[in-house]
C-alpha cells in the first residue's frame, strides 16, 4: 500500500502539480480518523484548488444549490466529485466524495496528467478492505448496514479540536461505503455554519 501511495504521489508531482505550502499537507494536530486530501486537494485550502493538474478547480454551475465539478481518472473508472461553498472571501471546496463509476458516459473534467486512481491524503483508495482502512483510521467509528454494503462514519464535532478551529468549521466528517467487504466509494467533508 505504502509503495502505491508513493507511486502515486510522484506521479502527480512530475506530471505538474505545484507544489502545496508544507502547513497544507503537514498537519501536526489531524486526528487519526481525519483524512484532508485526495491526490493533492486539500478540503478548505483556496491554493489547492487553484491550478491542481494545471486546472483551475471551480464549480461547473456557481449558481447551483450545491455548486461542484467532477474530475475523472484517465479511463474513467473512478470519479472525484468537489462540493464547493462560498466563504466570506474565496470559495472553497468542502467535500471531497471518490467512487467508482457506474456508466462509461460519466460528465466528468479527465486531467491531462494520467492519473491512475484518486487515493486520499493517507493512502486510502477504492478496492481496500475494511480492515485495511481501520488499521489507518482508527476503530472508532459508526456502522451502518444496508442491504447490499456497510458504511462506516467516522465524526469529529468537539470544537476544541484545533483542526475544526483553524478551518472554522463545527464538524468533520468521513464516510466508508464497503460491498463484499471491498472499499467502493468514500467522502470526507466539513460542515460549514
Amino acid at each position: 500500500m505504502l509503495a502505491r501511495t508513493l507511486t502515486t504521489v510522484c506521479a502527480t508531482l512530475a506530471a505538474g502539480l505545484q507544489a502545496l505550502p508544507a502547513d497544507a499537507v503537514v498537519d501536526p494536530d489531524l486526528p487519526r480518523q481525519a483524512d484532508l486530501m485526495v491526490l493533492g486537494i486539500v478540503l478548505d485550502h483556496t491554493e489547492s484548488s487553484q491550478n491542481a493538474f494545471g486546472l483551475k478547480l471551480e464549480p461547473e454551475d456557481p449558481d447551483a444549490m450545491r455548486p461542484r465539478m467532477t474530475l475523472c481518472n484517465h479511463d474513467r473508472s473512478e470519479k472525484l466529485t468537489l462540493d464547493f461553498y462560498e466563504r466570506d472571501t474565496a470559495v472553497v471546496i468542502s467535500e471531497l466524495h471518490v467512487e467508482r463509476v457506474s456508466t462509461p458516459h460519466v460528465e466528468c473534467v479527465v486531467p491531462p496528467q494520467h492519473i491512475e486512481n484518486f487515493d486520499s491524503g493517507k493512502g486510502i483508495h477504492l478496492g481496500m478492505r475494511h480492515e485495511e482502512v481501520t488499521a489507518i483510521l482508527g476503530t472508532h467509528y459508526q456502522t451502518h448496514r444496508h442491504p447490499d454494503e456497510e458504511v462506516i462514519s467516522y465524526r469529529i464535532d468537539d470544537k476544541d479540536v484545533p483542526m475544526l478551529q483553524r478551518h472554522n468549521a463545527p464538524a468533520y466528517y468521513g464516510q466508508y461505503h464497503f460491498r463484499d467487504n471491498r472499499l467502493v466509494k468514500y467522502g470526507m467533508g466539513f460542515e460549514f455554519p
